[in-house]
């Protein structure tokens, strides 16, 4: 409940931080980086605030995996989509283009600020990815069966055994 309250919110800054978007879904026509970079603010408050509404003990750590492998390319593509567009730095746009070629870069310009907005939602949830305490306890299923969860490696097992009465 807490984690869909906090999602709420975050997603409705995010709503408003889009509201000053000036001409939001026209990226194209503006040939400034304001544009994009509020669409990926955007994301970045919506997966923080998302993120935070998961928040129990002990504490927030950052997903080095994700971070490189899935962030970071996508952002680059992200970026390199924008440099090609508005030209800007030259030398992103002039590598863009011979990557991946002027008919991708066509096909994607439309998606430019679900690009942006994905880059920083992937920022989000790369950096404060919250621990989970794992707990194991004994739990009774019912009155004549008890059962005892144990958790390896990440893995849950849970075993059964007669109670005596």
């Amino acid at each position: 409940m807490i984690r869909a309250l906090t999602a709420l919110i975050g997603f409705a800054l995010a709503a408003v931080i889009l509201y000053f978007v000036p001409d939001a879904g026209d990226v194209i026509s503006d040939p400034v980086w304001s544009v994009p970079l509020l669409w990926a603010a955007a994301g970045l408050v919506g997966g923080i605030f998302y993120q935070a509404g998961g928040l129990r003990r002990p504490g927030m750590r950052v997903n080095l995996p994700m971070l490189l492998l899935v962030w970071l390319p996508w952002t680059i593509i992200a970026a390199s989509l924008v440099a090609a567009k508005t030209g800007d730095p030259s030398w992103l746009a002039d590598r863009a283009r011979s990557v991946a070629g002027q008919d991708a870069i066509d096909r994607w310009s439309a998606s430019m600020s679900a690009f942006a907005f994905t880059s920083g939602l992937l920022l989000a949830l790369s950096l404060l990815e919250p621990r989970t305490d794992v707990v194991v306890e004994d739990v009774a299923a019912d009155d004549t069966v008890a059962g005892r969860r144990t958790v390896v490696d990440n893995e849950t097992t849970t075993t059964r055994e007669p109670v005596s009465r």
